[in-house]
C-alpha cells in the first residue's frame, strides 16, 4: 500500500522516453482546404489592389515631380526675363530709393 502512494505521488518526476511527433489529423480536411483555398484567394486579390494602389501613387508622384520641375524652369525664366527687362540705371534707382526711405524712417523713430 505505502509504495502504490509513493509511485503514485512521484509519478510525474520519472523522465518518460522521447516519443516522435506526430502531425495530428484533422477530421474535416476538405473543409479546410476549402477554406485554405478562398484565404489564398482573397490575400491574392489584396495584393493585386495594393499594387494597383502603389502605382497609382508612382505616377502621380512622377507627374507632381514633372509639373514642379516644370514650375521651377518658369520661375526662372521669369525672373532672368525680369531682370533683362529692366534697364541698369532703374535697377539702381530703385536700390537708392529703397535706401533713402529707410534713411528717412530712421530719422522719424530716432
Amino acid at each position: 500500500m505505502l509504495s502504490k502512494i509513493s509511485t503514485q505521488r512521484y509519478q510525474h518526476t520519472k523522465k518518460k522516453p522521447d516519443q516522435p511527433t506526430q502531425t495530428k489529423v484533422i477530421p474535416n480536411a476538405k473543409g479546410n482546404d476549402k477554406k485554405i483555398q478562398s484565404l489564398k484567394e482573397k490575400i491574392a486579390k489584396l495584393q493585386r489592389e495594393l499594387q494597383s494602389q502603389f502605382d497609382t501613387a508612382a505616377a502621380v508622384m512622377r507627374k507632381f515631380k514633372e509639373t514642379k520641375k516644370k514650375h521651377d524652369d518658369k520661375k526662372i525664366t521669369q525672373k532672368t526675363s525680369n531682370a533683362e527687362a529692366q534697364p541698369e540705371n532703374e535697377k539702381k534707382k530703385t536700390k537708392v530709393s529703397q535706401k533713402a526711405t529707410y534713411e528717412e524712417y530712421r530719422r522719424k523713430g530716432a
